[in-house]
């Protein structure tokens, strides 16, 4: 799974600039830094060494000890007897090279022994490591220098990569039914950001398409289908005339009235339209839709129940809850054996219980998706009744909710 970031895309530029800045100038102060020190070790020691040598050498006929001093430096020999001739903080030094700090001065120091005598040659270097501090606090304040300007140059760089991105996005945002066949890419250069929105419309202009494909088809389907509906209305109407209390006449025309609901219904949902709807209670779509299935459930050797804790005066679209009743009725005696079905209404909706097998914990978080459907010899149809209860209950601002254990059973909720 892919982790999202909460920072938008112009933060996120702006911070990998500046860190990459970060890096590249502390990676360079650090070189640089190391640079001094490393020319300092491989050219001026070596040389320092080669003098201290060649005093050693100059002064090596006279005798006793020996304290020259010349411009910049001082040689030192002594013997056990004339150590004190020595400042003290070149009295306890190691044979080797130091660099000692005194009296706010630097000094290079090379210290020498053999069984006679201590050498000890002593440069002041105090210009030079002025020099060389003045050199490492310029890099370093030239590397914070460049965190300002990055930062600067990452809110410039930042705008000037994501406006053009920004302006399609929020052409994208504004884009309407009336601009169905605005052509984004002429609003933008031959870039990435231009063939983007060229991509964009030629997936709008496919969208476009199948959406008025749909929009005919459903157009087609509703006119065909109230076409022989009015002749079966109006042929049972006649018969009623003369045969009034015929019952299957009745049937007839009662499921009549009911596909031409459902198709209204059906064309307003695919269309996202509203409808002209029929208001009535809870109750009495519970009723109905239990006088309905209650010979179906019969049939299956079902008991089917509506108990009612609660009476409300609140109306609802009789249309919609009608069809969500009925296709989770439906439902509830496709996939139960054997056992009952509990319908309970409550103040605030109502929920059907079952005693069926229960829905897999495979499909579960997917149950309301179209053409899911559990996998029991019990069951028929193709998935789509939780399907149109969902959309149905979002169309209508309605909860639904499920609860469900295997093989115990599957309670579903609708609360208004």
């Amino acid at each position: 799974m892919i982790k999202q970031s909460k920072k938008s895309l112009r933060q996120l530029i702006k911070s990998s600039f500046f860190r990459l800045t970060v890096a590249v100038s502390v990676t360079f102060t650090i070189v640089a830094v190391g640079l001094i020190d490393f020319t300092e070790i491989q050219l001026f020691i070596p040389h320092l060494q080669h003098d201290f040598q060649q005093l050693i050498h100059i002064y090596s006929e006279q005798p006793g000890s020996i304290v020259r001093e010349y411009e910049d430096s001082v040689f030192y020999r002594v013997d056990d007897n004339h150590m004190g001739e020595m400042p003290d903080y070149l009295s306890d030094l190691d044979v080797g090279h130091h660099e000692v700090f005194h009296n706010n001065n630097a000094y290079h120091i090379m210290v020498k022994e053999d069984s006679q005598y201590r050498y000890l040659f002593e440069i002041n270097q105090s210009d030079f490591e002025l020099m060389e501090l003045s050199i490492i606090g310029f890099i370093i304040i030239a590397m914070f220098i460049s965190w300002g300007v990055a930062l600067l140059v990452s809110r410039h760089l930042s705008k000037k990569i994501l406006d053009p991105i920004q302006l399609l996005s929020e052409k994208i945002r504004n884009l309407d039914k009336e601009m169905d066949h605005y052509q984004l890419r002429n609003d933008f250069a031959d870039d990435e950001v231009g063939r983007l929105a060229q991509y964009f419309d030629e997936y709008n202009q496919k969208i476009n398409t199948l959406l008025m494909r749909e929009k005919m088809f459903t157009s087609d389907v509703s006119h065909e289908l109230r076409t022989p509906l009015m002749v079966i209305s109006s042929t049972c109407e006649l018969l009623l005339t003369q045969h009034p209390n015929e019952t299957q006449v009745l049937k007839i025309q009662s499921a009549c009235f009911e596909m031409k609901n459902l198709v209204s219904i059906f064309l307003a949902l695919a269309r996202n339209e509203g409808i002209d709807s029929k208001l009535n209670t809870a109750e009495f779509v519970l009723k109905e839709q239990f006088k309905k299935f209650h010979s179906m459930a019969q049939q299956k050797g079902l008991l089917l129940s509506l108990k009612i804790n609660a009476l409300s005066e609140r109306q609802y679209s009789e249309e919609f809850l009608t069809i969500v009743v009925s296709n989770l009725i439906r439902n509830a005696i496709n996939y139960t054996a054997k056992g009952e079905i509990k319908l309970v209404l409550n103040d605030d909706g109502f929920t059907i219980h079952d005693t069926g097998p229960g829905i897999p914990e495979a499909i579960e978080n997917s149950v309301f998706a179209p053409f899911v459907r559990g996998q029991t010899n019990h069951s028929n149809g193709m998935g789509l009744g939780l399907s149109i209860v969902k959309r149905i209950c979002e169309k209508k601002g309605w909860q639904v909710s499920l609860s469900t254990k295997e093989k115990r059973g599957t309670s579903i909720s609708i609360n208004f």
